[in-house]
C-alpha cells in the first residue's frame, strides 16, 4: 500500500483504509439534492437580527 495514494486516508493510530466511491447515480442524486437545498436557502429571507446588524454596519460606514 502506497501512503501517497490519493485513495488512501489516515485513520486512528496510523492505520489506512481505502476510500470507497459512491455509485455515480447516488453521487448525482446527492448533488441534485444539495443544489435544491441551496437554491431554497437563497430564497429565504434574512433573519431580523441579521438585517439589524447589517443596517448598523451600513450606518457606521456612511458616517465615515
Amino acid at each position: 500500500m502506497n501512503s501517497s495514494d490519493p485513495q488512501m486516508t489516515a485513520a486512528g493510530s496510523g492505520a489506512t483504509q481505502r476510500r470507497r466511491r459512491l455509485p455515480r447515480a447516488v453521487e448525482q442524486q446527492i448533488n441534485e439534492n444539495l443544489k435544491l437545498f441551496y437554491e431554497d436557502q437563497l430564497q429565504q429571507d434574512l433573519p431580523d437580527r441579521l438585517k439589524d446588524l447589517v443596517a448598523q454596519l451600513r450606518k457606521g460606514e456612511a458616517g465615515k
